[in-house]
Protein backbone atom coordinates (compact mmCIF):
# COMPACT_ATOMS: atom_id res chain seq x y z
CA UNK A 1 0.00 0.00 0.00
CA UNK A 2 1.47 3.33 -1.08
CA UNK A 3 1.23 6.40 1.12
CA UNK A 4 -0.32 9.44 -0.43
CA UNK A 5 1.70 12.63 -0.65
CA UNK A 6 -0.60 14.16 1.95
CA UNK A 7 0.34 11.53 4.55
CA UNK A 8 2.86 13.04 6.97
CA UNK A 9 6.21 11.31 7.05
CA UNK A 10 7.57 10.53 10.49
CA UNK A 11 11.23 11.40 10.91
CA UNK A 12 11.74 9.58 14.18
CA UNK A 13 14.08 6.81 13.01
CA UNK A 14 17.80 7.03 13.67
CA UNK A 15 19.85 6.97 10.48
CA UNK A 16 23.55 6.68 9.69
CA UNK A 17 25.28 7.48 6.43
CA UNK A 18 28.52 5.54 6.02
CA UNK A 19 31.18 6.77 3.62
CA UNK A 20 33.96 4.41 2.55
CA UNK A 21 37.00 6.31 1.29
CA UNK A 22 40.16 5.13 -0.46
CA UNK A 23 42.52 7.60 -2.16
CA UNK A 24 39.58 9.76 -3.21
CA UNK A 25 39.86 12.75 -5.51
CA UNK A 26 39.97 15.74 -3.13
CA UNK A 27 37.41 17.81 -5.07
CA UNK A 28 35.03 14.87 -5.39
CA UNK A 29 35.31 14.06 -1.68
CA UNK A 30 34.75 17.69 -0.69
CA UNK A 31 31.60 17.88 -2.87
CA UNK A 32 30.35 14.59 -1.42
CA UNK A 33 30.79 15.83 2.15
CA UNK A 34 29.25 19.23 1.37
CA UNK A 35 26.22 17.40 0.01
CA UNK A 36 26.06 15.25 3.16
CA UNK A 37 26.33 18.32 5.38
CA UNK A 38 23.27 19.84 3.69
CA UNK A 39 21.09 16.88 4.70
CA UNK A 40 18.34 17.95 7.06
CA UNK A 41 17.22 14.61 8.45
CA UNK A 42 17.08 15.05 12.24
CA UNK A 43 19.89 13.36 14.12
CA UNK A 44 21.56 11.78 11.08
CA UNK A 45 24.93 10.28 11.96
CA UNK A 46 27.82 10.43 9.46
CA UNK A 47 30.63 7.87 9.68
CA UNK A 48 33.48 8.11 7.18
CA UNK A 49 36.08 5.36 7.32
CA UNK A 50 39.29 5.81 5.35
CA UNK A 51 40.87 2.63 4.00
CA UNK A 52 44.49 3.36 4.92
CA UNK A 53 46.23 5.17 7.73
CA UNK A 54 49.44 6.46 6.18
CA UNK A 55 50.49 10.09 5.91
CA UNK A 56 49.36 9.96 2.26
CA UNK A 57 45.78 9.41 3.46
CA UNK A 58 45.63 12.34 5.91
CA UNK A 59 44.27 14.76 3.28
CA UNK A 60 40.92 12.94 3.37
CA UNK A 61 40.63 13.36 7.14
CA UNK A 62 41.54 17.04 6.78
CA UNK A 63 38.81 17.53 4.16
CA UNK A 64 36.30 15.79 6.45
CA UNK A 65 37.22 18.09 9.36
CA UNK A 66 37.12 21.20 7.17
CA UNK A 67 33.70 20.44 5.71
CA UNK A 68 31.96 18.88 8.72
CA UNK A 69 33.48 21.35 11.17
CA UNK A 70 36.49 20.68 13.37
CA UNK A 71 34.51 21.57 16.48
CA UNK A 72 31.48 19.48 15.43
CA UNK A 73 33.17 16.25 14.39
CA UNK A 74 35.65 13.71 15.72
CA UNK A 75 38.59 12.05 14.02
CA UNK A 76 40.68 9.04 14.95
CA UNK A 77 43.72 7.38 13.37
CA UNK A 78 43.57 3.66 14.12
CA UNK A 79 46.73 1.58 13.68
CA UNK A 80 44.64 -1.51 12.99
CA UNK A 81 41.03 -2.49 12.35
CA UNK A 82 38.47 -4.77 13.98
CA UNK A 83 39.95 -7.92 12.40
CA UNK A 84 43.68 -7.33 12.81
CA UNK A 85 45.87 -6.29 15.69
CA UNK A 86 48.43 -3.57 15.11
CA UNK A 87 52.18 -4.18 15.36
CA UNK A 88 53.12 -5.11 18.92
CA UNK A 89 49.50 -4.99 20.05
CA UNK A 90 48.19 -7.51 22.57
CA UNK A 91 44.74 -9.09 22.58
CA UNK A 92 43.78 -6.83 25.48
CA UNK A 93 45.01 -3.61 23.85
CA UNK A 94 43.29 -4.59 20.58
CA UNK A 95 40.03 -5.10 22.46
CA UNK A 96 40.48 -1.70 24.14
CA UNK A 97 41.16 0.08 20.84
CA UNK A 98 38.12 -1.61 19.26
CA UNK A 99 35.95 -0.47 22.16
CA UNK A 100 37.40 3.05 21.86
CA UNK A 101 36.43 3.24 18.17
CA UNK A 102 32.93 2.00 18.97
CA UNK A 103 32.54 4.58 21.73
CA UNK A 104 33.76 7.39 19.44
CA UNK A 105 31.23 6.44 16.78
CA UNK A 106 28.38 6.16 19.27
CA UNK A 107 29.14 9.47 21.00
CA UNK A 108 29.65 11.71 17.94
CA UNK A 109 27.26 12.88 15.25
CA UNK A 110 30.01 12.89 12.63
CA UNK A 111 33.27 11.01 12.81
CA UNK A 112 36.10 10.10 10.48
CA UNK A 113 38.26 7.06 11.20
CA UNK A 114 41.46 6.22 9.38
CA UNK A 115 42.30 2.55 9.74
CA UNK A 116 44.80 -0.02 8.57
CA UNK A 117 44.28 -0.81 4.90
CA UNK A 118 41.98 -3.77 4.40
CA UNK A 119 39.70 -3.03 1.44
CA UNK A 120 36.20 -1.58 1.09
CA UNK A 121 34.52 -4.48 2.88
CA UNK A 122 36.75 -3.99 5.92
CA UNK A 123 35.95 -0.27 5.94
CA UNK A 124 32.21 -0.92 5.78
CA UNK A 125 32.52 -3.58 8.47
CA UNK A 126 34.15 -1.02 10.77
CA UNK A 127 31.29 1.42 10.29
CA UNK A 128 28.59 -1.23 10.76
CA UNK A 129 30.25 -2.86 13.76
CA UNK A 130 30.88 0.45 15.52
CA UNK A 131 27.30 1.58 14.92
CA UNK A 132 25.95 -1.73 16.19
CA UNK A 133 22.27 -1.42 16.99
CA UNK A 134 22.42 2.32 17.66
CA UNK A 135 20.60 3.27 14.45
CA UNK A 136 17.48 2.05 12.68
CA UNK A 137 18.84 2.47 9.15
CA UNK A 138 22.28 2.52 7.53
CA UNK A 139 22.96 3.59 3.93
CA UNK A 140 26.31 2.75 2.41
CA UNK A 141 26.37 2.66 -1.39
CA UNK A 142 29.71 2.35 -3.16
CA UNK A 143 31.05 1.98 -6.67
CA UNK A 144 33.67 -0.45 -7.87
CA UNK A 145 34.88 -0.78 -11.45
CA UNK A 146 31.93 1.16 -12.80
CA UNK A 147 29.29 -0.86 -10.93
CA UNK A 148 26.99 0.47 -8.22
CA UNK A 149 26.49 -1.61 -5.08
CA UNK A 150 24.17 -1.05 -2.16
CA UNK A 151 24.79 -2.61 1.22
Amino acid sequence: MKKSLETPIKLNKTVALCIAAYQEDPDYLRKCLQSVKRLTYPGIKVVMVIDGNSDDDLYMMDIFSDVMGRDKSATYIWKNNYHEKGPGETEESHKESSQHVTQLVLSNKSICIMQKWGGKREVMYTAFRALGRSVDYVQCPFQSIGKQYDC
